[in-house]
This record gives structure tokens, C-alpha cells and sequence, in this order.
């Protein structure tokens, strides 16, 4: 009995390591091929060969199927890298920086929002932005003060506090120059921008006299 554990445990450690030591060969084998490939190949768009890690596979079109450092098969590692390119890590930055850029401006285009920090009065759901019904309530007071009333930007701040109407962070003062910036924010006449697009967007318009009935 003694005997034929000694002969499991030894055919068990002689087949654990005889696989650890053909997964290192292929792990070896693999990177020997993708070093010699990028080098030999060199960024395309810059032509930078010099170092094997500066350089990195992009995937050209959308049929990616697994990312080419997490698979350890060699023939499947050559079919995939058949669909990449191969540039250095600073032109891959860039590329994709223009990719992110491309995405936004089109959904910009079309009316979707485009990312970025939302004003006050709207919050985003669904990468679209729609109005915020107690945050507009306070949108629609500030342009009623100022239309209306003829309030000065340090005066309406200062009914503001008095009433103790939240910041859109919900804490802090009012200043003129946050009231100013919201005034003269073209968001609330439905008009979007991201960079050089202005998308009209009538979903986005906020109707003055629906404010509150605290200034009447």
C-alpha cells in the first residue's frame, strides 16, 4: 500500500512539472514570436522598432475576439494578430484619444451627450441627458429674478441663501459669478455644445414660468 503511494505521488509530481515545464516552453516560444514580429514589423504610423514592449498590436476592426497577451496558443495568437496593426504605445494613446473624440462628436451630432460634466438643472441617465426637476425649479427662479425682477447677479445669489436653495453639489454659497455662468449657459435655451458642435436639443429648454411660486 505504502509502495503504491510513493509510485502516485511520484507519477503525479513527474506529469505536474513535465506540464509546467511545456507551458513555459510554449510561454517562451510565444513571446520569442510577438518580439520578433513587432520589431521586425515596426509602428506603422511612426516606424519606431527599437523596443519590443514600447510597441502594442491594435485591433483594426470589431471582430476582436480575446486580447493577444491573455492567450497562450500560438497558432490562435497568429490569426488574431492577423487583425492588428502594430504601433508604439505613444501612437496608440493618440489613436485612441482620436477614436474616444470621434465617438463623442458623432453622439454629439445626433443629440446624445457626449460626456463631461452636466449643468446644473439636468443629470444624465441612459447616455442622454434629461431635465432634473428640482434642480430646474431653481434654474427657472434664477432667470425669473433676473428677467422679471431685475435683480442684480450678487442679489439674486444673495435670495438664494436666504431661502437656503442648494448649490448644484448641494452644499455651499451662492456667488454672482455662479449666477452669471447660468444665465449665460446656452443649455438652458436647448442649445448643447461639445467642442465646435451646437446641437438644438428642445427637450433641454427650460420654461421660465413654470418657477416656483415663492418669488410671486
Amino acid at each position: 500500500m505504502f509502495g503504491w503511494l510513493v509510485i502516485t505521488s511520484w507519477m503525479f509530481g513527474y506529469f505536474y512539472f513535465r506540464g509546467k515545464l511545456c507551458l513555459m516552453k510554449m510561454s517562451i516560444k510565444k513571446r520569442q514570436y510577438i518580439k520578433t514580429y513587432k520589431l521586425t514589423k515596426g509602428c506603422e504610423l511612426c516606424g519606431y522598432n527599437k523596443c519590443a514592449r514600447a510597441l502594442d498590436f491594435h485591433h483594426i476592426g470589431e471582430d476582436k475576439e480575446f486580447a493577444i497577451s491573455q492567450c497562450s496558443n500560438l497558432e490562435k495568437i497568429k490569426k488574431e494578430i492577423d487583425k492588428c496593426k502594430v504601433i508604439c504605445k505613444n501612437c496608440h494613446a493618440e489613436l485612441h484619444e482620436k477614436e474616444i473624440l470621434s465617438r463623442r462628436i458623432k453622439k454629439a451630432q445626433k443629440g446624445g451627450f457626449a460626456g463631461g460634466s452636466t449643468a446644473m438643472g439636468y443629470i444624465s441617465k441612459n447616455k442622454k441627458l434629461i431635465i432634473d426637476k428640482e434642480q430646474a425649479e431653481t434654474i427657472r427662479m434664477i432667470f425669473k429674478m433676473k428677467r422679471y425682477k431685475k435683480m442684480s447677479l450678487r442679489g439674486i445669489a444673495r435670495e438664494l441663501n436666504k431661502l437656503n436653495i442648494p448649490t448644484s453639489s448641494g452644499g455651499g454659497k451662492w456667488y454672482g459669478r455662479t449666477v452669471k455662468y447660468i444665465l449665460e449657459n446656452p443649455i438652458y435655451k436647448g442649445i448643447a455644445h461639445y467642442k465646435e458642435i451646437k446641437v438644438k436639443n428642445m427637450d433641454l429648454v427650460l420654461n421660465i414660468n413654470q418657477a416656483s411660486a415663492r418669488l410671486k
